[in-house]
């Protein structure tokens, strides 16, 4: 479980690939993929945040996403993450792996979550 907020002591590198709409108002759907370059390893859970890193949601990693190795470096091909979490009051996201010390690395730049854009639904 996450604390109720989040910061980060160390770099990230990755993306959130896709954000859509849940049947649940205010509910987002969010997958992408978060590396961490210090511990050689794709994170094994994620938590979205707002700007100032007030917990939103949660996610796991574990799906497939060979495309990634040329970035990684890694022969891991089950680095893609999937998260639910709900609206954020300032409309950005910020993306954060749990690494294997208990710590927090982040991807620097938050996300902008434009409603207009999302994916209805499935």
């Amino acid at each position: 479980m996450p604390p109720q907020t989040v910061s980060a002591s160390a770099g990230c590198i990755g993306k959130i690939d896709s954000i859509s709409s849940t049947a649940t108002p205010d509910r987002f759907a969010a997958t992408g993929w978060l590396y961490d370059p210090a511990g050689k390893q794709y994170v094994s859970s994620i938590v979205i945040a707002d700007r100032a890193g007030k917990v939103l949601g949660t996610g796991i990693t574990g799906a497939q996403r060979a495309d990634l190795a040329p970035i990684t470096g890694s022969n891991d091909r089950y680095g893609r993450w999937t998260g639910f979490f709900v609206r954020p009051s300032d409309r950005e996201i910020r993306l954060f792996g749990r690494l294997d010390t208990g710590r927090y690395c982040a991807i620097p730049d938050a996300q902008a979550l434009d409603t207009s854009k999302t994916q209805p639904p499935a």
